[in-house]
């Protein structure tokens, strides 16, 4: 059987907050789990708790693009890529 998933996060870059959005292969790189333990999420939520500890104010370099939900009349940011543990100096380099 084949599951997909998606993940939502507040993402803050100091300056504000948007609300991102990482499909399966973003939330694997994200989370930096395989998808036979994200799974594992689907059948006992409780097990993702530490996860959110773990994640909470780490820095990580995203890449995508911002999208207008009608719906809910918010932006959104759709990653389509994640590098994980990015160095400032060489990110301030590159500006």
């Amino acid at each position: 059987m084949y599951f997909s998933y998606v993940m939502n996060v507040q993402i803050d870059d100091g300056s504000g907050n948007l609300r991102a959005v990482f499909f399966r292969n973003q939330a694997k790189v994200f989370m930096g789990k395989e998808e036979e333990d994200i799974l594992k999420f689907r059948d006992d939520p409780t097990l993702f708790e530490p996860m959110k500890e773990e994640l909470l104010g780490n820095f990580v370099k995203l890449i995508g693009r911002v999208n207008k939900n009608t719906m809910f009349d918010r932006l959104e940011f759709v990653t389509q890529m994640v590098i994980t543990n990015p160095d400032p100096k060489k990110e301030l380099e590159n500006v």
